[in-house]
């Protein structure tokens, strides 16, 4: 068993964009699907870049704030206690206006190709 408080986590940058995240579980960290289980912090008008993960799904929990969420081309207004699915080789990038309050998310990703054998 393991136990990690979030106050202990360093604080790293996304991979996409702007905004900050810490980083429970990476994929080196576990023998499964699991590529990474992160809380996620974007101030006011920071963003993550369009992009696409081609072996990896990716799922997000809004814990705080708002935030506009392109999926293919279709805008998703979302907001605290949403919960969103991006499929593999989806492209998707977040964004917030400079007015928005600040948004934090949990997320994580699984790797569609992955095989225990």
């Amino acid at each position: 068993m393991d136990r990690i408080n979030i106050k202990d986590l360093p604080k790293s940058s996304i991979n996409h964009g702007t905004g900050l995240k810490k980083v429970f579980l990476k994929k080196d960290d576990t023998n499964t699907a699991l590529t990474q289980i992160a809380w996620a912090c974007f101030e006011p008008g920071e963003y993550c870049d369009m992009h696409t993960h081609p072996t990896m799904d990716e799922y997000f929990f809004v814990y705080k704030g708002k935030a506009k969420y392109e999926v293919d081309n279709e805008v998703l207004n979302i907001v605290e206690g949403d919960f969103i699915r991006i499929p593999a080789n989806t492209k998707h990038k977040l964004y917030q206006d400079i007015n928005d309050e600040k948004l934090e998310l949990v997320y994580f990703g699984i790797d569609i190709t992955y095989s225990s054998e």
